[in-house]
């Protein structure tokens, strides 16, 4: 798998088309980040694919889902 390809594709409640790459997932799990979550990466999609999206009020093309 390289390094900048798609870990996993879904649609959130919204209709949207949310991916994961392989870079991002590796960023979230690292040590000094959030490694407690490469137990929880099922529930992450859950989360994108129900949860509510908020979008970031400095980035447009930012959203956070919760």
């Amino acid at each position: 798998m390289a390094h900048d390809s798609i870990r996993w594709t879904t649609q959130d409640r919204y209709g949207n088309s949310i991916y994961l790459t392989q870079e991002r997932w590796e960023h979230i799990v690292e040590p000094f980040n959030h490694p407690e979550m490469m137990e929880y990466e099922e529930e992450l999609k859950e989360t994108v694919r129900t949860g509510v999206r908020k979008q970031d009020s400095l980035n447009a093309q930012k959203y956070r889902y919760s």
